[in-house]
């Protein structure tokens, strides 16, 4: 007897609500990065030099060896760059930024020394899928880009997959929903952001920041499991994602392969 298959009206309706909630998602957020985003962190007020404190914690959550080589390194969603005034260490070789979004705005690159600068890469693709060799790099780290994937996961896996035995991989984190973060966001960040648009600012974090801290941490602890894995709190050090504003994760790779799921 043949399978007969039926049409369902109730399931293509819920097809066409999901795509329309993708599209408004896409031009809201499209608004935010196109018209906001640059004018709201990167010009003036608390945000700004809130900013500049995260790129400059990074910077502290690496550990150093006396006999650390780093040949290559990789910042994953690198944007346009605006982490790159605050390296340190600059890589023997590479430093290869990998982002979504194409670099447009040279601002940042015109301003680094031309010894950092003729090092740059700059790579179109996702954090979930990176188009590089496994344990290539001797440093990996991103800034508060773990809350705006859609499958954090794949993200730390594929940072651990990339990273070479005995190489660091960095995370920050900002601490989001914690009652500190929302304390913050309500004091400054939601007054300013107002200025620049007619939404709600709220939905900006609602659409944006879709995975949470202690999710994050969880994901963290998870895939690193066989590593080394320190967690570092700022402004106050003390371990809660309530009472701080970030989470820096420094990982050193102890292993090439790591079970997950038994058989």
């Amino acid at each position: 007897m043949a399978h007969k298959i039926i049409s369902n009206p109730m399931m293509r309706y819920h097809s066409q609500v999901k795509s329309k909630g993708s599209e408004i998602k896409d031009k809201i957020l499209h608004h935010y990065y196109q018209d906001i985003y640059k004018n709201y962190l990167f010009q003036s007020g608390a945000q700004y030099y809130g900013i500049k404190y995260f790129e400059r914690f990074l910077e502290k959550c690496w550990n150093s060896y006396p006999s650390e080589t780093v040949n290559e390194t990789l910042e994953i969603g690198a944007g346009q760059g605006e982490h790159w005034k605050y390296v340190k260490v600059i890589p023997s070789l590479k430093y290869v930024a990998l982002d979504i979004r194409p670099l447009i705005d040279h601002e940042y690159l015109d301003e680094l020394a031309p010894d950092f600068k003729s090092k740059i890469e700059f790579v179109l693709g996702t954090a979930e899928s990176m188009p590089f060799d496994p344990e290539r790099f001797d440093r990996t780290f991103s800034t508060c880009l773990l809350h705006h994937v859609d499958n954090p996961l794949d993200v730390l896996l594929e940072a651990r997959r990339v990273t070479k035995v005995g190489g660091q991989i960095v995370f920050i984190l900002p601490t989001d929903p914690g009652l500190m973060n929302l304390l913050v966001k309500k004091i400054t960040s939601y007054r300013r952001l107002s200025k620049f648009t007619n939404y709600d600012p709220k939905l900006f974090y609602a659409l944006d920041h879709k995975n949470h801290i202690s999710s994050l941490v969880a994901l963290i602890q998870f895939v690193f499991k066989d590593d080394e894995v320190n967690f570092k709190y700022s402004p106050f050090m003390i371990p809660s994602s309530n009472l701080n504003l970030i989470v820096g994760v420094n990982i050193i790779k102890s292993s090439s392969n790591t079970v997950y799921v038994k058989d």
